[in-house]
């Protein structure tokens, strides 16, 4: 009896919220014909009916105020809470539904789970590749960060959401940047222990190729590539790999042989594609180097052979071919530079030194010093 008799519109009640509360899908619709604008509407608490609809999880409300409503929503803050819950929810149906009715597609997360999440990070972060596809085409913001408590972390795939508010202030994209010290509007979050994630970095954590693809295509670029490739974990999954691959292909040549230990790693893990492919001189590394992890000796040869050969390529280490092979301790390959290139070095032959004779002559050159020193005085 209350109801029917509370939503007489002499006591004020709308009659859109009314027939999201009795979830009266053909009412909805007969409401949004009748009268144009009642979808802006708010509640007591400052709620329109599509975000009453979404926060109850009601998608068939949800999907009915959306393709009900025609025109562009994106001035209309609510509808873009609506697609946040449905990303959250993994109701990608409704999800699609709001996006095509030009909902506000950079409404952001404000909580800690997922701090400055947008639908997009939803997306990547949950392999649903179709709704990032016509996010993407709808204009959503590709370079878009949000906050991660690590770069590499694995922590799971979290539904829970209980910080979206109708009249919270959302992540603006100036407040994110590469790595720490960053500033945010939360009060409750420590940004200052967290790194700042794109979605294609959110896709190379997620190892979701795909979504890769989609974002490259379409601009995705890495904010500081030398700096994320030299931190960037080593793949130990061949989808892993893929997606390297796939970012290594948009970047190419690096200074310093930045892709060196994904060689050396692929090569440890018998992975036999990478160093084929990285070999491509369009990548930057340099054969030499690469013959002494591969411990290829006639290869070697081969390149020491060829007077075009330059033996003073130096690595991401700084260190030239004959130091890294002294570091390695492969003094049989440094023998074999020595030999077959023994004008290049002058009086470098110390290079050729155990690490026991170094430091046997550096310490009886100190001990000279101080008897010089002495006998001065």
């Amino acid at each position: 009896d209350m109801p029917a008799f509370l939503s007489d519109p002499a006591y004020g009640l709308d009659p859109l919220h009314c027939a999201v509360l009795e979830r009266n899908v053909s009412q909805i619709v007969t409401v949004l014909q009748d009268k144009e604008g009642v979808y802006t509407t708010q509640d007591y608490r400052g709620r329109t009916p599509i975000y009453v609809a979404a926060e109850a999880g009601r998608w068939s409300l949800v999907k009915a105020i959306a393709t009900a409503r025609k025109g562009d929503t994106s001035d209309e803050t609510q509808f873009g809470y609506a697609l946040l819950f449905a990303m959250v929810a993994k109701e990608y149906e409704t999800a699609e539904a709001l996006i095509k009715q030009k909902a506000y597609l950079e409404r952001a997360d404000t909580g800690n789970d997922t701090p400055g999440f947008t639908a997009i990070h939803f997306a990547v972060r949950d392999g649903a590749n179709e709704v990032l596809k016509l996010l993407v085409s709808s204009g959503a913001d590709v370079m878009r960060r949000c906050l991660c408590q690590t770069i590499f972390d694995k922590s799971s795939n979290s539904t829970k959401t209980n910080v979206l508010q109708p009249n919270a202030k959302s992540w603006e994209k100036e407040d994110f940047i590469e790595h720490g010290n960053q500033t945010s509007r939360s009060k409750t979050l420590d940004v200052t222990q967290h790194f700042t994630l794109s979605p294609l970095m959110l896709a190379m954590k997620g190892e979701n190729l795909f979504a890769i693809q989609i974002l490259l295509n379409n601009g995705a670029r890495l904010a500081n590539p030398l700096d994320t490739f030299r931190k960037l974990p080593i793949p130990t999954t061949t989808k892993a790999w893929q997606c390297l691959k796939a970012l290594i292909k948009t970047y190419k040549k690096f200074p310093g042989q930045i892709y060196l230990r994904f060689y050396e790693a692929a090569l440890k893990q018998g992975n036999e594609d990478m160093p084929a492919f990285l070999s491509d001189p369009a990548y930057g590394l340099d054969p030499l180097h690469c013959t002494l992890i591969n411990e290829d000796f006639g290869r070697a040869k081969e390149l020491l052979a060829d007077s075009k050969t330059d033996i003073f390529v130096k690595d991401a280490q700084g260190q030239t071919v004959l130091e890294a092979a002294k570091a390695r301790g492969n003094y049989a390959f440094a023998e074999i530079i020595k030999d077959m290139r023994p004008s290049s070095f002058g009086g470098a032959s110390n290079l050729f030194k155990s690490s026991e004779q170094t430091n046997s002559e550096d310490q009886k050159k100190r001990q000279d010093d101080e008897t010089d020193r002495f006998f001065k005085l």
